[in-house]
């Protein structure tokens, strides 16, 4: 029988082919079924990039693993989200979960760099009852099993290691009859020898954690964010001694789930501001950016002795205080960006000017603040810009750049009523910028000698500007 021409190709061309096949699976599946050795190039690009989107999908994976082994070191991405909300609604649960056939694999993944993991029974309350306690005792038991084996507390001293290439770990769980999962034992996920960033949502950091002080500044662990937890200060400053050099960090608190029983009382049980700040200071000599979203409108005290701290988000903080004394900010930062609901940032903008006598801010490049609106298209732009809001945004930032701060104003608009964590097929309300002082010609109005009255008179928006920017606000936020 006359040999398939396209197989007397060098082996190089034929992956060249296939890798421009690489997001069509049905194709490289085709091709893989014509012969052993198109099934040995092709089967790498059909198994990198796994996602699942329900309990078939990951059945018809584990059945194809457990046929061929080696398909498990062809997997570099995995994502598993059996509870996608493009695929269930509130009023249609998902059916039972049976993911612990495919968790069982997941030693096998050798060459896994990305792992995010989504629990069936997050939303719509659906934790409460017997499935979502069966994915407690099944699945998260068995994720427990593979990070404690893979971690440097790991019992296989002389074996190989679980995941030993892992760079990123995302988790979206629930607790037992709970919105919220304790972390204790999966507290193991801060040894790994190899993350660099870690993604947690609704868990409590508290009690139980205490052991990983045992391996202080000992794991490569650089970006880390904590969304819709409920976190102690000691349970923090448990988990930030492991890195040697943390350098993102977002610490989001509980601001949404008033559904979680125990919430006032884990309020309560939260910390002073100083139990914080000596959490935080584990990594003050590598922490870059720091994210904070908390319902406190105090500053946190203390952040001036992090000297390699740039980029600072705070939420709903009162910036009288903020600028006023030098042991909330750090010299050296560069952006700061303020979180805000639109009620109370407004009244947040007669303050602004404060920052200008902040003079230990030497290297303060941007002032920004982050809008949420709850708007749908066609009025946004009238709403986020009305009543003279424009015009005073724009002196403002005028009297800003004479001191060297650029101003900004991002917004998202949240007409969904979706709220945090985010999981798949929901829209995040991404931030984008609607204002930008550097977008105006300030620099060649300052050079003019002319009286400041005459010179902010100007820098006064325009009817034609005033109409681009709401233009412009229309195109962005989406």
């Amino acid at each position: 029988m006359e040999q398939c021409r396209l197989l007397s190709l060098a082996d190089e061309l034929l992956v060249s082919i296939v890798e421009t096949l690489a997001n069509d699976r049905q194709s490289l599946a085709r091709l893989a079924s014509t012969c052993a050795h198109l099934k040995e190039i092709s089967e790498p690009y059909i198994y990198r990039d796994i996602k699942l989107q329900n309990t078939v999908e990951a059945d018809h994976i584990a059945s194809s693993i457990k046929a061929d082994e080696a398909r498990a070191l062809a997997v570099h991405s995995l994502d598993s989200r059996l509870g996608s909300s493009t695929h269930y609604s509130s009023r249609s649960p998902p059916a039972s979960n049976t993911a612990t056939n495919f968790n069982f694999f997941m030693g096998d993944f050798k060459n896994l760099r990305n792992w995010t993991l989504e629990s069936p029974y997050t939303n719509y309350s659906r934790w409460m009852g017997r499935p979502g306690s069966r994915w407690i005792d099944n699945d998260m038991e068995r994720i427990i099993e593979v990070f404690q084996l893979a971690g440097l507390a790991s019992p296989l001293i002389e074996q190989p290691q679980p995941l030993p290439l892992l760079q990123s770990f995302t988790l979206h769980p629930h607790g037992d009859n709970s919105r919220y999962y304790r972390l204790d034992r999966l507290g193991a996920i801060f040894l790994h020898p190899s993350l660099r960033t870690i993604h947690l949502s609704c868990v409590t950091i508290d009690e139980g954690l205490e052991y990983l002080q045992q391996y202080q500044h000992t794991t490569p662990l650089t970006s880390l964010i904590f969304d819709e937890c409920e976190i102690s200060a000691p349970g923090l400053a448990s988990v930030l001694c492991a890195p040697k050099g943390l350098t993102d960090l977002t610490l989001g608190e509980n601001m949404h789930h008033s559904d979680y029983t125990d919430l006032f009382q884990r309020r309560r049980l939260r910390d002073s501001q100083d139990g914080l700040v000596g959490a935080l200071l584990q990594q003050a000599h590598s922490l870059r950016f720091f994210k904070h979203l908390s319902e406190t409108s105090s500053p946190i005290r203390g952040l001036n002795v992090f000297p390699a701290l740039r980029r600072l988000e705070l939420t709903r903080v009162d910036i009288r205080q903020l600028f006023k004394f030098e042991h909330f900010l750090p010299s050296d930062l560069e952006s700061l960006i303020l979180i805000e609901p639109r009620e109370h940032w407004i009244g947040q903008l007669d303050h602004v000017p404060s920052v200008l006598a902040a003079h230990w801010l030497r290297n303060l490049k941007t002032l920004s603040f982050i809008v949420t609106l709850h708007y749908h298209l066609g009025v946004l732009s009238d709403k986020l810009w009305g009543d003279a809001l424009a015009p005073r945004i724009h002196k403002l930032a005028y009297e800003l750049r004479t001191g060297g701060v650029c101003f900004r104003i991002l917004a998202r608009n949240d007409y969904t009523g979706a709220m945090p964590p985010y999981l798949d097929g929901e829209k995040i309300p991404e931030p984008v910028v609607v204002y930008d002082s550097q977008d105006y010609s300030f620099e060649a109005r300052l050079g003019e000698d002319i009286p400041l009255e005459e010179r902010r008179n100007k820098d006064e928006l325009t009817e034609d500007e005033l109409n681009v920017l709401k233009r412009h606000t229309d195109r962005q936020v989406l």
